[in-house]
C-alpha cells in the first residue's frame, strides 16, 4: 500500500462502504443498490493502488456474504450471481486502475529524481543547484546571515580522459563525488555543476569557514588514491577551489556565481577578464 495514509480518501472509502451496507440493510433493495459498492473499490484503487482494490474487494465479498445470510435482504440465486459477477468486474477494474496508477506514480518519481540528481555522480543536478542558489540567497536576504558558494574543479580531467578513456573518467568523477561528500554538512548542497566541476552551497557559512571546507576537500582529494588501469593501477589528483560570499561582496545569486567563477579562473591562472562569449553558461537557468 501507499506509504501515505490519505486520511480524507480513507474516510470517504469507509463512510461510503458503511453507507451502502446500511442502505441495503434498511431498504432491502440489494438488487438495485449493490453497484454502489464499486465506488469505494475504485477510490481505494486510485489511492492505494492494486493492494487497495484487493482489500476493498475482500471487504465487499464479506458484506455480500452478510447480505446473503440476512433475512431482511431478499437474495435469490440470480441476484446473488449478478452481484458476485458485478463485484468481480469492479475488482478487476480496480486492479487495472491500481496498477496503472502505481506505474504512473513510479514514472513521476523517476522523472522527479532525474531532474534533482545527476545520473553520473549521484550529486544534485545543475538545474536543482540553480534553483537552490536562488532560494538560499532570497532566504538569507530575508532572515539575514552570510552564505558561501564554493566551486571545486578537478585538475587535468581532459588529460586523464585522453589517457584512460571516458569510462575511467566517469568512475573518477564518481569517486571524487564520494570523497567530496565527506567534507560537507547535511545542510549543504553539493551539485555536479559541469564536467569536472562541483558546486557547493554552504548556508549560514562565513567565507573563512567556507575556505576551511574547501581546503579540507583539497587535502582529502590529494591524499586519495584513485583507480587507473592495468598499466597505471593508481592515480593521484588535485582540485582547484574557489569561494565567494553573499551578501558581501556579491549582491545577488548571479553575482555570487560570477564572482566564484572569476575566483576559480584566477586560482587556475586563467585570464579573469569577463567575457560572456567565452564564459560557460551560468548555472542560473542553465540545463542540468
Amino acid at each position: 500500500m501507499s506509504s501515505r495514509i490519505h486520511l480524507h480518501r480513507l474516510l470517504f472509502i469507509t463512510l461510503s462502504t458503511v453507507f451502502v451496507a446500511l442502505l441495503v440493510e434498511f431498504t432491502g433493495e440489494f438488487h438495485w443498490l449493490w453497484p454502489l459498492y464499486g465506488i469505494p473499490i475504485i477510490v481505494a484503487a486510485l489511492t492505494y493502488h492494486a493492494s487497495g482494490a484487493v482489500l476493498m474487494g475482500a471487504i465487499t465479498a464479506a458484506l455480500l456474504a452478510f447480505h446473503l445470510l440476512d433475512a431482511n435482504v431478499p437474495m435469490t440465486s440470480q441476484v446473488f450471481a449478478e452481484a458476485a459477477v458485478g463485484i468481480g468486474v469492479f475488482l478487476i477494474a480496480g486492479l487495472i486502475v491500481g496498477i496503472l496508477m502505481q506505474r504512473e506514480q513510479a514514472r513521476s518519481t523517476d522523472l522527479e529524481r532525474t531532474s534533482v540528481y545527476d545520473p553520473l555522480t549521484g550529486l544534485y543536478s545543475k538545474s536543482y543547484f540553480s534553483t537552490r542558489l536562488e532560494e538560499e540567497t532570497h532566504r538569507h536576504t530575508r532572515y539575514g546571515g552570510t552564505m558561501s558558494l564554493a566551486l571545486i574543479e578537478l585538475d587535468d580531467l581532459r588529460t586523464f580522459t585522453e589517457t584512460f578513456g571516458t569510462r575511467r573518467a566517469a568512475l573518477l568523477l564518481e569517486h571524487l563525488a564520494e570523497i567530496t561528500k565527506i567534507a560537507v554538512r547535511n545542510t549543504d548542497v553539493l551539485a555536479h555543476y559541469r564536467e569536472g566541476t562541483f558546486a557547493l552551497i554552504l548556508p549560514h557559512c562565513s567565507e573563512e569557514d567556507a575556505r576551511a571546507v574547501a581546503k579540507r576537500i583539497e587535502e582529502l582529494v590529494t591524499a586519495t588514491e584513485f583507480e587507473g588501469d592495468e598499466l597505471e593501477p593508481v592515480t593521484r589528483h588535485t582540485v582547484t577551489t574557489a569561494v565567494a560570499c553573499y551578501p558581501t561582496p556579491a549582491a545577488d545569486a548571479q553575482a555570487l556565481l560570477d564572482l566564484t567563477e572569476s575566483q576559480l579562473r584566477q586560482s587556475k591562472g586563467v585570464d579573469t577578464t569577463p567575457s560572456r562569449a567565452t564564459r560557460p553558461a551560468s548555472a542560473l537557468g542553465g540545463q542540468s
